[in-house]
This record gives structure tokens, C-alpha cells and sequence, in this order.
């Protein structure tokens, strides 16, 4: 099946560093007689990798849908031109290795025709390519069609294969396909234009599995480098009775003891402002411009104002004073009417209203609010997810937190902190390491629908938990996750 575009679009194109493919080529164990794939060869990196380990250019198929021929052709049988999707729905040769950095691109955003052939690759075990996965992902599934029994793959790929939740079914058929799968992470970004990360994936002794999962993370490229050039040089042949986990083992919660955090707690992402630099306000920008106080909300706006168990307006003004952006601009119609200054700040043309989240508003400088929260939450904390509750009936938060809402209306404040507390056992914490998304360069993010699939414990009801809750956040201030798993895990 052809496909309606001649070129990969450039925002998927990411060049492999030269000692990264010598190094990923090295642990695949390469030999003279072995058959290789390279289903993207770009500028042909893994080609010249190949070339300088002996491998003759006969045993290795190389494609690419650019047509505009490398100088490192040469070293291979490269067909230029050529959509490899389309290409592996009826190759018939089968391959013992293949090496590849396939293209990182949405399939959503590519044209109708390439969706198709993308969605339609047949792959074993069960799996399937979801429309609204990536191309990285068919790939790899269709380059699993084509491998030998036995054969061994190795993959750079974005991080996304850790946390995606279209690469759910992938990260569970991997370890029962092969025998043996390596997972390594560096620290610092591989490419620059990568923002989530990226992993290097290697797989041996296809179709041998249940198999194991090792996983490391290293702070180089060099030292990641070094790590794949010294893997042993064997399949394990004693098979494990079971698949190792992705993430390895971990305790798992019965589950007629648990319930997922949506059925207990609905999250929201904070007001969408559109343009934070005009309406989000320190104390001081609101008195400098004149701006009265009933033309403003107070809100919390970063992952740092949440400091204790609870905010109220002590904790606030607290905050307020300390000269953080705690103050949302959103004057009703009758301060706009009685206040002069406020008509003077919303003609100064200081606003962005041609920003779509502006544009779309029925009143351009009315933020949209969530519904009055019972708590906050960070997706973007170093601690993980926790609960910060509102004691401030005015509060509300901006879009960099989560607020959060308990489903029955009618639950004590008690059991509240009950689940709050459930949510920094170690039982959560275990969950949040397996979903939680991690961007080279440190970050650990985690979206709502990351965090509305965790399973909680079941709090008791006739434990007293809001000073259990209390010590628990102390502990998660002062020590982290660990010392709030101590103060709470033993209740569960």
C-alpha cells in the first residue's frame, strides 16, 4: 500500500550518535553469518556501525522512505524510497537482528493513508497498533514480525515505551516474548529535540521467553555506552517459570481491598489563564496597579505553595506577602463598571487575546474556574502525588496543579485525610513509579489519568486520620516518600 507522503516529516527525524549505534550494534553480538535489518536507515549511522564489525554488506536490508541516496548506502542493500510499513506487510525474509531508531511521530498527525498502514501491521501475540499510538511503536511491532526465533533486537526509543499507555500491552508482551530484555536510561537528554527522553531497548532470544527484565539508568551517554558493550555475551538459558516485570516486583493490593483514586476523588486541571504574565498578579503588581482586591481571585500557582496538609487564609497570605503570584485577575461586570483602574488595565494592551484559551472565552478576561476544590494536588512534584486540602472557600488554583474534588459530597473530613493518607502508602508509591513520566532532564510528571488509575488501600473508618495525615505530610517535607510510607503504612 502506498502512502500519500514522499518524505519522513522532519519533526520526527532524530540522528543517532555515532558511538551510541557502535555501542547498541556491539551488544547485539554481531556475526558474519547473521542476517540485519535497519527498517530507518537515515543517514546511515548503524550501516557504518555494522560495516566496521566485519558484517558484509549482503546480510544487511536497509530502508528509508527519504529517497535522496547516504553516502553510507554503500554498505548495505538500502531501498530508498520505500515506506517500510508498507514494505514489511509482504517481505518474506526473516532477520536474527535488528537495530533501528525509528521515527517519533503521532499517527494522528500523519496523513490518512500512512494511519492505515500503520494501524493495520499484523503483529504477534496479540498485539495491536492503536490509532492513537506512535510510529515508533508500529515500527517495532512490524520489525517483530520479521525476526527470527532466537533473533535479538535493539531499539533507541523516546521514554514514552516506560509510561504510554498505548505501549501498555507491549511492556507486558515483551518480557514473554524474549528471554532476556535490557532497558537503559540516561540521564541527559540523547537528543535535544527528544524534551520526554529517551531509552535504549535490547531484546534477545526471541520467542525463548518467559524471560527476565533488567533495567539500570545511567548519568552519561559514555557510561550508557559502556554499559551495552559489556551485557553478557549469552542468552540466559535458565528460563525464569514467569515473565520478569517491567518494572520489576512489587507487592501487589487485593483487590477487594482497594478502588481506584477515580471513584473516590475527581481531578481537574487548574484555570487555563491564557496568558499567566497578565493575569496572574503579586501582591505588589496588584497595589502598583491599583487594582482592588474584589477584582482579583486568590489562587495557588505553583507546585511550592503547597506546604502543609491543608492552605488556609493564613497559609495564603503567608504566601501572599512573601510577594508569590497568588492573585487571578478576573474582575466581574460590576467591579469593571465601578472601578476605573480596572477599565484601565484591560484597555492597556498588555494582554495576548489573540491566544486560542483567550479567544475562545465568552468574556475574554473571565478564566474559566474549576468547581469549588476540596484539595490540591502537584503532577509535578519530586514527592509525588498528595493531597494539600482547602480550608479557604475562595481558593482556587491555576493550570501547573490539580484540583481535586471527593466524589460522595457527603464524607468526613477524617476519612478524606483516610484517603489521603492511602495515596503515600508504598503500595501507591510502587504505581506511581510504574506511570510516572520521566523527561531527561530530571522531571517526573504525572497526568491526571496517570493518577485516576492508581488503586488505594481502603482506609479504616474508625481510625482518627486527620493527625495521622498531619504527621505523615511532615514526614513527606522533611524526608520524603519513605518517611511518610513509614508514618502510614502500618494503618493499612
Amino acid at each position: 500500500m502506498d502512502v500519500d507522503y514522499a518524505e519522513p516529516p522532519p519533526s520526527c527525524v532524530v540522528y543517532t550518535p555515532a558511538p551510541l549505534a557502535r555501542a547498541l550494534v556491539d551488544a547485539l553480538q554481531p556475526s558474519p553469518e547473521q542476517e540485519w535489518l535497519e527498517p530507518c536507515v537515515g543517514a546511515g549511522v548503524f550501516l557504518s556501525a555494522l560495516s566496521e564489525c566485519g558484517i558484509d554488506r549482503s546480510r544487511i536490508t536497509g530502508v528509508d522512505l527519504a529517497v535522496k541516496p547516504e553516502a553510507a548506502d554503500r554498505l548495505a542493500r538500502v531501498r530508498r524510497g520505500v515506506d517500510f510499513l508498507s514494505w514489511a506487510t509482504t517481505a518474506s525474509r526473516r532477520f536474527d537482528c535488528v537495530v533501528a531508531n525509528p521515527p517519533y511521530v503521532a499517527l494522528s498527525s500523519l496523513p490518512r493513508s500512512a494511519r492505515r498502514v500503520a494501524t493495520g501491521v499484523a503483529v504477534p501475540e496479540g498485539l495491536s497498533v492503536p490509532g492513537g499510538s506512535n510510529l515508533w511503536y508500529a515500527f517495532l511491532c512490524a520489525c517483530l514480525r520479521l525476526l527470527k526465533d532466537g533473533g535479538r533486537l535493539g531499539f533507541v526509543l523516546p521514554s514514552a515505551l516506560d509510561y504510554a499507555d498505548y505501549a501498555a500491552r507491549l511492556r507486558e508482551q515483551l518480557p514473554r516474548l524474549f528471554s532476556r530484555v535490557d532497558v537503559l536510561r540516561c540521564e541527559r537528554p540523547l537528543f535535544p529535540t527528544v524534551l520526554e527522553g529517551s531509552v535504549v531497548l535490547l531484546a534477545s532470544g526471541f520467542r525463548r521467553g518467559p524471560g527476565v527484565v533488567r533495567r539500570r539508568t545511567f548519568a552519561t551517554l559514555e557510561t550508557l555506552c559502556d554499559a551495552l558493550r559489556r551485557l553478557p555475551a549469552k542468552v540466559q538459558r535458565s528460563l525464569p517459570k514467569a515473565p520478569g516485570r517491567w518494572f520489576g516486583p512489587e507487592q501487589e493490593i487485593p483487590a477487594a481491598t482497594s478502588v481506584q483514586l477515580r471513584d473516590v476523588m475527581q481531578l481537574r486541571i487548574g484555570a487555563v489563564t491564557g496568558d499567566a504574565e497578565f493575569f496572574l498578579l503579586t501582591d505588589d503588581q496588584r497595589r502598583a496597579l491599583g487594582l482592588p482586591a474584589a477584582s482579583c481571585r486568590p489562587v495557588l500557582s505553583r507546585a511550592q505553595h503547597l506546604v502543609g496538609p491543608r492552605v488556609d487564609r493564613a497559609v495564603w497570605s503567608r504566601l501572599r506577602d512573601s510577594g508569590e503570584r497568588v492573585w487571578l485577575f478576573r474582575p466581574t461586570s460590576a467591579v469593571v463598571r465601578a472601578q476605573s483602574a480596572v477599565r484601565r488595565y484591560l484597555r492597556s494592551g498588555k494582554c495576548r487575546k489573540d491566544r486560542v484559551k483567550i479567544r475562545g472565552r465568552d468574556v475574554w478576561y473571565l478564566t474559566d474556574l474549576p468547581v469549588k476544590p476540596d484539595a490540591f494536588l502537584s503532577g509535578l512534584s519530586a514527592l509525588g502525588p498528595w493531597l494539600c486540602f482547602s480550608h479557604m472557600s475562595s481558593l482556587s488554583a491555576t493550570n501547573t496543579l490539580y484540583t481535586v474534588r471527593f466524589v460522595d459530597r457527603s464524607m468526613s473530613d477524617d476519612l478524606r485525610a483516610g484517603w489521603a493518607c492511602a495515596l503515600l502508602t508504598r503500595l501507591v508509591r510502587r504505581q506511581v513509579d510504574r506511570r510516572v513520566r520521566r523527561y531527561a532532564d530530571g522531571l517526573r510528571k504525572l497526568e491526571p489519568s496517570d493518577i485516576m488509575g492508581l488503586q488505594l488501600p481502603t482506609p479504616s473508618e474508625s481510625i482518627e486520620w486527620q493527625p495521622i495525615y498531619d504527621d505523615a505530610v511532615q514526614a513527606l517535607l522533611d524526608s520524603g516518600a519513605e518517611g511518610a510510607a513509614d508514618t502510614v503504612d502500618a494503618y493499612f
